[in-house]
Protein backbone atom coordinates (compact mmCIF):
# COMPACT_ATOMS: atom_id res chain seq x y z
CA UNK A 1 0.00 0.00 0.00
CA UNK A 2 1.60 3.11 -0.85
CA UNK A 3 -0.27 6.29 0.97
CA UNK A 4 -0.08 10.00 -0.74
CA UNK A 5 -0.48 13.39 -0.32
CA UNK A 6 -2.55 15.52 -2.86
CA UNK A 7 -1.51 19.05 -1.14
CA UNK A 8 -4.02 21.87 -0.91
CA UNK A 9 -3.51 23.09 -4.26
CA UNK A 10 -4.09 19.84 -6.08
CA UNK A 11 -2.30 19.35 -9.31
CA UNK A 12 0.27 22.21 -8.65
CA UNK A 13 1.39 20.11 -5.25
CA UNK A 14 1.79 17.11 -6.70
CA UNK A 15 4.86 15.66 -7.98
CA UNK A 16 5.58 13.62 -10.87
CA UNK A 17 6.19 10.85 -8.74
CA UNK A 18 3.03 11.15 -6.21
CA UNK A 19 1.17 11.13 -10.04
CA UNK A 20 2.69 7.97 -11.39
CA UNK A 21 1.62 6.18 -8.27
CA UNK A 22 -1.93 7.46 -8.74
CA UNK A 23 -2.22 6.42 -11.83
CA UNK A 24 -0.46 3.02 -11.58
CA UNK A 25 -2.85 2.25 -8.59
CA UNK A 26 -4.30 -1.67 -9.05
CA UNK A 27 -7.05 0.75 -6.57
CA UNK A 28 -7.31 3.80 -5.68
CA UNK A 29 -9.04 4.78 -2.83
CA UNK A 30 -9.69 8.85 -2.03
CA UNK A 31 -10.79 10.90 0.81
CA UNK A 32 -11.02 14.85 -0.95
CA UNK A 33 -14.12 16.96 -0.19
CA UNK A 34 -12.32 19.32 -3.34
CA UNK A 35 -14.92 17.90 -6.50
CA UNK A 36 -12.31 19.11 -9.13
CA UNK A 37 -9.52 16.86 -7.42
CA UNK A 38 -12.13 13.75 -7.25
CA UNK A 39 -12.86 14.49 -11.33
CA UNK A 40 -8.99 14.46 -11.50
CA UNK A 41 -8.41 11.40 -9.64
CA UNK A 42 -11.43 9.51 -11.52
CA UNK A 43 -9.97 10.48 -15.06
CA UNK A 44 -6.18 9.91 -14.04
CA UNK A 45 -7.17 6.14 -12.58
CA UNK A 46 -10.23 4.44 -13.49
CA UNK A 47 -10.05 2.31 -10.46
CA UNK A 48 -10.76 6.21 -8.46
CA UNK A 49 -13.22 4.86 -6.17
CA UNK A 50 -14.41 8.10 -2.93
CA UNK A 51 -14.24 6.88 1.01
CA UNK A 52 -15.91 10.11 1.09
CA UNK A 53 -19.59 8.29 1.41
CA UNK A 54 -18.49 6.80 5.15
CA UNK A 55 -18.94 10.77 6.62
CA UNK A 56 -22.35 11.35 7.59
CA UNK A 57 -23.86 14.39 9.88
CA UNK A 58 -23.43 13.57 13.57
CA UNK A 59 -21.37 10.71 12.82
CA UNK A 60 -18.18 10.09 15.34
CA UNK A 61 -14.79 10.52 13.35
CA UNK A 62 -14.06 7.38 14.94
CA UNK A 63 -16.68 5.20 13.23
CA UNK A 64 -16.03 6.83 9.89
CA UNK A 65 -12.77 5.83 10.13
CA UNK A 66 -13.72 2.37 11.27
CA UNK A 67 -15.78 1.99 8.94
CA UNK A 68 -12.80 3.24 6.29
CA UNK A 69 -10.54 0.88 7.28
CA UNK A 70 -13.37 -2.06 7.31
CA UNK A 71 -14.29 -0.48 3.61
CA UNK A 72 -10.27 -1.05 2.97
Amino acid sequence: MTVVGLGIQLVGQVTLETRAELEAAEELLYVTPDPVAETWLEQLNPSARSLGAHYEPGRSRHEIYSAMVDDI
